[in-house]
């Protein structure tokens, strides 16, 4: 390190050489140059002769008192201020390789962020398709139920109307095989009809005309209109199971299931 100062304020001039020990010829490091003060530090990375010049012969008249501080740093600390400093420079180097890496790590991953959002849009959107898919077929389907349950619906009611008129042709049925079961029986009354037993009847007409009237409505109403197709034809409407009865009652014909 170099310091210097004349007093006054007057200027000096100041130069500097250096001779290294493996050249013949000396270096100027420092031309010569006119200052009144100086500091400052010179690095040299090898072994010579270092010559600090200061003149005053561009002043014939007036002296000049110089006062200097010289400071010599060993080469180690040269040296050791360079690995520093180099070592400085590589952490820096290495923050600045570290960042760059960091930042096409974080490019890379930009890009594989836009990629992978690319890669969502779409199945987004084929997932939005199959719903929608899904949902027609749904509706399709619903439809399909509705459609089948308006159909067992109307199933039912004929089946049910079915039910009503089975129910209806067995009563006629059982009402038709009563009704032969009747006609059976008449008729055997019918076989057994003699001419003694027809000629008694007609002589006991008149009282067999009066237990008729009295069996005549015994068991059903006579419907509009019977009785005056009975007055008009002079006889008694009986019903079938009127005379049944009648017959029964005189032990004319056994009873049993009509």
């Amino acid at each position: 390190g170099i310091q210097f100062e004349a007093e006054g304020g007057y200027d000096i001039e100041f130069s500097l050489t250096f001779k290294d020990d493996h050249e013949q010829d000396s270096s100027v490091l420092v031309e010569p140059v006119r200052v009144s003060d100086r500091e400052g530090q010179l690095d040299i990375d090898t072994t010579g002769v270092c010559e600090i010049i200061w003149s005053n012969e561009h002043s014939w008249i007036s002296s000049k008192t110089l006062s200097y501080q010289l400071q010599l740093a060993p080469k180690l600390d040269v040296r050791w201020r360079k690995r520093q400093l180099a070592a400085l420079t590589a952490a820096t180097d290495f923050r600045m390789l570290a960042a760059v890496e960091m930042a096409e790590k974080v490019e890379e991953d930009l890009r594989s962020l836009k990629t992978r959002t690319a890669d969502l849009q779409q199945s987004a959107s084929g997932a939005k398709e199959r719903t929608a898919s899904a949902h027609a077929k749904h509706e399709r389907y619903l439809s399909h139920v509705r459609r089948l349950e308006e159909e067992v619906a109307a199933a039912k009611q004929h089946a049910d109307a079915a039910a009503q008129e089975l129910k209806a042709a067995h009563a006629a049925e059982a009402a038709a095989h009563r009704s032969l079961v009747a006609l059976q029986r008449v008729r055997q009354i019918d076989d057994g009809l003699t001419p003694v037993l027809s000629q008694t009847l007609e002589h006991c007409d008149e009282q067999l005309a009066a237990l008729y009237g009295a069996y005549a409505g015994s068991l059903y109403a006579p419907e509009e209109g019977e009785e005056a197709a009975a007055e008009e034809s002079g006889g008694v409407l009986l019903d079938r199971a009127e005379f049944l009865h009648f017959l029964q009652d005189f032990e004319l014909l056994g009873r049993g299931t009509p």
